[in-house]
């Protein structure tokens, strides 16, 4: 959905991605990437400055998710 909003991205991939086990951090975070919009500036960083793991996602996901939350406003 175009209109989805990061946070329930996050959230939603994050309870998708724990339900595997075993499952590799580089699929992982490849697969989360790939589910962005290729036009989104969290897309563009992820790019330019990949994370190891979920959780740096998530961190650094946040200062996009105030971001997108103060446009809202």
């Amino acid at each position: 959905d175009p209109k989805e909003q990061l946070r329930d991205i996050i959230n939603r991939f994050g309870k998708e991605a724990l339900s595997i086990p075993n499952i590799d951090m580089v699929t992982v975070l490849e697969a989360f990437k790939m589910g962005l919009r290729n036009d989104s500036p969290f897309y563009e960083d992820l790019v330019m400055t990949p994370c190891k793991i979920l959780n740096e996602v998530r961190y650094r996901a946040l200062r996009f998710i105030r971001l997108e939350e103060d446009k809202e406003v």
